[in-house]
C-alpha cells in the first residue's frame, strides 16, 4: 500500500482512524518489508497464526521486539483501524496486509 492508497482509504473510510503499531520480525526481513509492505503468502511461516489469518502487529513495542528474534529492529506501520480485530493481549491481526503502511524502523542500540 503507498500513502496515496491510504489517503484515498482514509477519505473514503467509515471511522477514519489510523492507527499507529510494531511489528517485529528478523533483522533480515527489515528492508524488504520496508520496501514492498508485508507479503501475505509469507503469513505464519515463522511464528504461525494462532488468531486467524492476517498480518499481526502490536501496540506495545515490547511485544513487537519479542518476535524479533534477538534483533535491535522493530518496524512501526500505519494501520488504517477499520479493518483490524484485536483478539489477545497486546495483538492486533490487520485483515489485509495493504491496509497496512511501513513508517519506519526503531533501531535499539541496546535492550538492557
Amino acid at each position: 500500500m503507498t500513502s496515496d492508497d491510504i489517503d484515498e482509504e482514509l477519505r473514503s473510510s467509515q471511522t477514519r482512524r489510523l492507527i499507529l503499531a510494531y511489528h517485529g520480525t528478523h533483522e533480515a526481513n527489515v528492508e524488504s518489508i520496508c520496501r514492498d509492505g508485508l507479503d501475505k503468502h509469507r503469513r505464519g511461516t515463522a511464528n504461525g497464526q494462532a488468531f486467524g489469518p492476517g498480518e499481526y502487529v502490536s501496540p506495545s513495542l515490547g511485544k513487537a521486539l519479542s518476535y524479533s528474534r534477538g534483533g535491535m529492529k522493530v518496524l512501526v506501520f500505519a494501520v488504517l483501524a477499520d479493518y483490524i480485530t484485536e483478539p489477545g493481549t497486546h495483538i492486533i491481526v490487520v485483515s489485509d496486509s495493504k491496509y497496512t503502511l511501513p513508517v519506519g524502523v526503531i533501531t535499539f542500540s541496546s535492550l538492557s
